[in-house]
């Protein structure tokens, strides 16, 4: 049996908020306490927590980015 991806850390883009997934998953991952935080593009997270380059590359392989895709057109 897998075991599910539990994220350690999750970013968000405040646009991402505007629709119930955003939202749904934001909820979630609060009552389970996992951090969140705020930023302006889901393509360059800055700022991840670490001393060195080995640290924050494992963090990064543990955190959720919710963001928009913003080339898709709907």
């Amino acid at each position: 049996m897998v075991k599910p991806f539990v994220p350690e850390l999750v970013y968000v883009e405040p646009r991402a908020l505007e629709y119930d997934l955003g939202k749904e998953l934001v909820n979630k991952f609060e009552n389970m306490g996992i951090e969140i935080r705020e930023t302006t593009s889901h393509n360059h997270i800055r700022n991840l927590p670490g001393d060195n380059h080995f640290q924050r590359y494992r963090v990064a392989k543990s955190t959720l980015v919710v963001g928009l895709r913003k080339n898709v057109k709907v």
